[in-house]
Protein backbone atom coordinates (compact mmCIF):
# COMPACT_ATOMS: atom_id res chain seq x y z
CA UNK A 1 0.00 0.00 0.00
CA UNK A 2 1.24 2.96 -0.75
CA UNK A 3 1.08 6.48 1.38
CA UNK A 4 1.60 10.31 0.33
CA UNK A 5 1.65 12.61 2.46
CA UNK A 6 1.57 16.54 2.10
CA UNK A 7 2.27 19.14 4.06
CA UNK A 8 0.37 22.66 3.57
CA UNK A 9 1.68 26.29 5.17
CA UNK A 10 -1.10 28.06 5.48
CA UNK A 11 -0.72 30.61 2.60
CA UNK A 12 0.34 27.62 -0.02
CA UNK A 13 -1.89 26.17 -2.65
CA UNK A 14 -2.85 22.87 -2.19
CA UNK A 15 -0.64 21.23 -4.97
CA UNK A 16 -2.30 18.33 -7.32
CA UNK A 17 -2.56 15.19 -6.06
CA UNK A 18 -2.08 12.74 -9.24
CA UNK A 19 -2.52 8.97 -9.21
CA UNK A 20 -2.83 6.54 -12.27
CA UNK A 21 -5.14 3.33 -11.53
CA UNK A 22 -4.66 0.25 -13.51
CA UNK A 23 -6.37 -2.52 -13.77
CA UNK A 24 -4.50 -5.25 -16.30
CA UNK A 25 -8.01 -7.34 -16.69
CA UNK A 26 -9.94 -6.93 -19.65
CA UNK A 27 -13.74 -6.74 -20.71
CA UNK A 28 -15.87 -6.47 -18.14
CA UNK A 29 -13.65 -7.28 -15.60
CA UNK A 30 -11.24 -4.58 -16.05
CA UNK A 31 -14.21 -1.65 -14.75
CA UNK A 32 -13.88 -0.60 -10.98
CA UNK A 33 -15.29 2.82 -9.40
CA UNK A 34 -13.07 4.55 -7.49
CA UNK A 35 -14.21 6.10 -3.16
CA UNK A 36 -12.53 7.86 -0.63
CA UNK A 37 -12.80 6.36 2.38
CA UNK A 38 -12.01 8.50 5.85
CA UNK A 39 -9.21 7.32 8.08
CA UNK A 40 -9.26 10.80 9.82
CA UNK A 41 -10.86 14.54 9.39
CA UNK A 42 -11.47 13.88 5.44
CA UNK A 43 -15.29 13.02 5.60
CA UNK A 44 -16.86 15.16 3.18
CA UNK A 45 -13.49 17.45 2.23
CA UNK A 46 -12.29 15.46 -1.05
CA UNK A 47 -13.81 13.93 -4.18
CA UNK A 48 -11.79 11.46 -6.77
CA UNK A 49 -11.88 12.13 -10.03
CA UNK A 50 -13.14 10.13 -12.03
CA UNK A 51 -15.55 7.73 -9.94
CA UNK A 52 -15.47 5.15 -12.59
CA UNK A 53 -12.89 3.83 -14.90
CA UNK A 54 -12.00 0.97 -16.68
CA UNK A 55 -8.24 0.33 -17.52
CA UNK A 56 -5.37 2.53 -17.01
CA UNK A 57 -7.07 5.92 -15.80
CA UNK A 58 -5.53 8.52 -13.96
CA UNK A 59 -7.28 9.82 -11.46
CA UNK A 60 -7.42 13.20 -9.21
CA UNK A 61 -8.08 14.12 -5.60
CA UNK A 62 -10.07 17.81 -5.36
CA UNK A 63 -10.97 19.72 -2.84
CA UNK A 64 -14.66 20.04 -2.68
CA UNK A 65 -15.13 21.78 0.58
CA UNK A 66 -12.23 23.67 1.91
CA UNK A 67 -13.76 24.57 5.27
CA UNK A 68 -11.99 20.84 5.78
CA UNK A 69 -8.63 22.50 5.23
CA UNK A 70 -9.15 24.91 8.26
CA UNK A 71 -5.43 24.92 10.02
CA UNK A 72 -6.59 27.42 12.34
CA UNK A 73 -8.39 25.03 14.91
CA UNK A 74 -8.13 24.09 18.94
CA UNK A 75 -7.88 21.11 18.53
CA UNK A 76 -4.27 20.10 17.03
CA UNK A 77 -5.63 17.02 16.42
CA UNK A 78 -7.85 18.39 13.66
CA UNK A 79 -4.70 19.71 11.63
CA UNK A 80 -3.84 15.70 10.23
CA UNK A 81 -6.24 14.81 7.12
CA UNK A 82 -6.17 10.98 6.01
CA UNK A 83 -8.23 9.33 3.50
CA UNK A 84 -8.16 6.29 1.50
CA UNK A 85 -8.58 5.90 -2.28
CA UNK A 86 -10.28 2.37 -2.90
CA UNK A 87 -10.82 0.84 -5.69
CA UNK A 88 -14.08 -1.36 -5.87
CA UNK A 89 -14.39 -4.22 -8.77
CA UNK A 90 -17.95 -6.21 -9.13
CA UNK A 91 -18.48 -4.76 -5.16
CA UNK A 92 -15.58 -5.88 -3.57
CA UNK A 93 -12.79 -3.73 -2.61
CA UNK A 94 -9.38 -4.35 -4.35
Amino acid sequence: MRRYFIFLGADTPLPGLNMVVNDRDVGENAHYTLQLRDVRNSAGTFTVHPSSAMGRTPVVIRVSNVKGLDYDVTDPSLRTIVFDVVAVVKGKQV
